[in-house]
């Protein structure tokens, strides 16, 4: 018998050996109920060791995905999520312990589809923060303008309810920019302009 779960995490990997594991055990450590949460890694014809890392946690779901490119390996993710929300994020992000429960208190309101949350990078430099400083603050004032014009994506820290993603995606398989026009796609459909 399948569990019923309300978040399904989906993280593509491409030979990311260096991080994976981190990304891993951060999702595994959620605070958020254990039971309520699947992992989905999905292994984009890595190389490296990514996979041999992957294997070593059997509270994965760990899929192949012999189709080139990110969102390819994001889809095959979807396909396989058993949550009524999936997440994103990247092999080399680092999700807080929180994470999972601030995407559901973000979620609490029905007519929430898509939330975005913000990046943050390690304090290895001055140039990285300023990096950050300048991103979170670009994503501030466009995510909480009124010009729905400006609105993009971004799946190292996203998500979607599946219903939309099954209405409107599945993502475009590009090398960069499939979360924005996904996004784009929200906007234009449900938009009260």
């Amino acid at each position: 018998m399948n569990r019923v779960v309300d978040i399904s995490v989906v993280v593509p990997v491409f030979n990311a050996e260096r991080y994976v594991k981190h990304c891993i055990q951060a999702l595994l450590s959620q605070t958020y109920s254990k039971d309520s949460y699947e992992v989905i890694v999905v292994d984009n014809g890595s190389t490296d060791a990514s996979l041999a890392i992957a294997e070593q946690y059997p509270q994965i779901k760990l899929l192949l995905e012999t189709e080139r490119g990110p969102y390819a390996a994001r889809n095959r993710g979807i396909s396989e999520a058993s949550g009524t929300v999936i997440a994103f994020t990247d092999p080399d992000c680092i999700p807080s312990e929180d994470w999972l429960q601030n995407i559901v208190a973000a979620m609490v309101e029905p007519t929430v589809g898509v939330v975005l949350g913000r990046r943050c990078l390690p304090p290895l430099s001055l140039a990285l923060s300023m990096l950050e400083a300048y991103e979170n603050a670009k994503d501030e004032y466009v995510l909480h303008s009124q010009i729905e014009t400006l609105y993009y994506g971004y799946t190292n820290n996203m998500a979607v309810r599946k219903e939309l993603l099954n209405e409107l995606g599945p993502f475009l398989n590009r090398s960069r920019g499939a979360d924005t026009i996904f996004v784009r796609r929200v906007v234009d459909t449900y938009s009260s302009a």
